[in-house]
């Protein structure tokens, strides 16, 4: 049996696509996605990996280009990971909540 530590030295230098089940997995389409303003490794993991389908996520993304969703800025914290002028792409639901998944968009500037 291999140690704790030698586990996850293989789960970490593994490709997440090597690790993700793909009947629990829902991607977006490719079509879709490269609308978004997003980075080339995050519409390549979007449209690759996906998201988890599970007892808790319903994955359902957005067709706009735009996104749609306005930042809820908790706290502190919140405020400090986006600003409340940016706006969210809808990726889903959480069950039993309104509150969707959030994919945050960020500029390259």
């Amino acid at each position: 049996m291999t140690s704790i530590e030698e586990r996850l030295v293989t789960v970490m230098t593994t490709r997440p696509d090597g690790l993700v089940d793909p009947e629990a997995q829902m991607c977006p389409a490719a079509s879709v996605v490269k609308h978004w303003d997003l980075s080339a490794q995050d519409k390549a993991a979007l449209t690759g990996i996906g998201l988890p389908v599970d007892g808790l996520m319903t994955p359902g993304f957005q067709r706009e280009a735009e996104p749609l969703l306005t930042p809820d800025l908790a706290g502190p914290y919140e405020r400090g990971l986006i600003s409340a002028d940016q706006r969210l792409y809808d990726l889903g639901r959480w069950e039993g909540t309104t509150s969707p998944p959030r994919w945050e968009r960020w500029r390259n500037s």
